[in-house]
């Protein structure tokens, strides 16, 4: 396994203004070293305390929705381009249509 891992998440709190589009998810997207569905769990139910956002709106892991965005961008876990790589799939996302952070 890589040394980090590309996470999707959409927000879970159906309360959460949508003001681009109230009719889409609002998704995010980030990285972390640990197993991407545990890091959003430890994100939201407060057991790290780096985001005061997931706590209140909490964060559903759509790592299916990012499996197969991943299919149509071959090598993005080449660690020498991570960064390349974090941008090609955000913007890969975002040019399907989708609201991604």
């Amino acid at each position: 396994m890589p040394p980090y891992r590309i996470w999707l998440g959409q927000v879970a709190r159906p309360g959460f203004p949508r003001y681009a589009d109230p009719h889409r998810p609002q998704l995010l997207l980030g990285t972390t070293s640990d197993d991407p569905v545990r890091w959003m769990k430890k994100l939201t139910d407060g057991s790290l305390d780096h985001s005061k956002f997931a706590q209140t709106y909490g964060i559903e892991p759509r790592m299916d929705l990012l499996e197969t965005h991943l299919d149509q961008l071959p090598g993005v876990y080449d660690p020498d381009l991570f960064e390349t790589k974090c941008g090609l799939v955000y913007e890969y996302i975002f040019s399907r249509g989708e609201l991604v952070r």
